[in-house]
């Protein structure tokens, strides 16, 4: 039989895969033919053992192969966990940004004053701004309308900007007929009609915890209340 065909068979002889008939076929071959016989010999030798020095040099490159692999998985653990601290970062700026704070209360801040129909016009003068909160309370047998602007980071900053080119007040509040009137934002909130109001003040906070207090703990609070009008004897 041609030995080319005998060699293609001699790794699963080798290896007790063929079947008997191509074991049979092989093992004929073999017997006339000192090549192929050979060539079965080299096949069945034992691996030789590694040297120390190459098992040495093999345990050194593959621990620096596992040390450059831990490297770069501990790199990329890094850049992933950076930029979800990033993201998260990020969220929480522009959460801070539009979450409202109450504007603290300076000197001009509000002007306020009766006009002839018995409204109350109240003008705004610190920039830009969110929302306005109010509430009506009675402190000391006094009926009184608390307020105050709300604006966020991107409020204020918005009516910086604004204010490099105009002048004047930046809002405008109308208290009569029961309901105050925001003129800038169009929101209505409905309040003490204006002849049953004694006073108006500005009180900068939290107005949704505001309004749970009882009479003692928002008379405390009020302490910090600034008179913007008070009905004349």
């Amino acid at each position: 039989m041609n030995c080319k065909i005998i060699q293609d068979l001699l790794p699963l002889y080798c290896d007790r895969v063929c079947s008997e008939e191509s074991a049979q076929l092989v093992e004929e071959h073999l017997a006339g033919c000192g090549d192929c016989a050979a060539l079965l010999a080299e096949l069945r030798k034992e691996p030789t053992p590694a040297s120390p020095e190459e098992a040495e040099e093999n345990t050194r490159e593959q621990s620096s192969f596992q040390a450059v692999r831990r490297r770069f998985s501990l790199k990329r653990r890094r850049s992933v966990a950076a930029a979800v601290l990033g993201t998260a970062l990020l969220l929480l700026v522009l959460a801070a940004a539009d979450r409202p704070r109450p504007v603290e209360y300076r000197e001009g801040l509000l002007t306020a004053a009766l006009a002839e129909d018995s409204v109350l016009d109240l003008y705004y003068y610190g920039g830009g701004y969110t929302s306005v909160d109010a509430l009506c309370r009675k402190v000391e047998e006094e009926n009184a309308l608390f307020l105050c602007y709300d604006r966020t980071v991107r409020a204020q900053l918005l009516g910086a900007v604004e204010s490099l080119w105009s002048e004047g007040a930046s809002g405008h509040l109308s208290v009569g007929n029961g309901l105050l009137l925001d003129s800038e934002k169009g929101d209505v909130i409905q309040v003490m009609p204006m002849d049953e109001l004694d006073a108006v003040y500005y009180l900068s906070g939290d107005y949704d915890n505001l309004m749970r207090l009882d009479a003692p703990e928002f008379q405390a609070e009020a302490e910090r209340a600034v008179l913007l009008w008070e009905r004349l004897p």
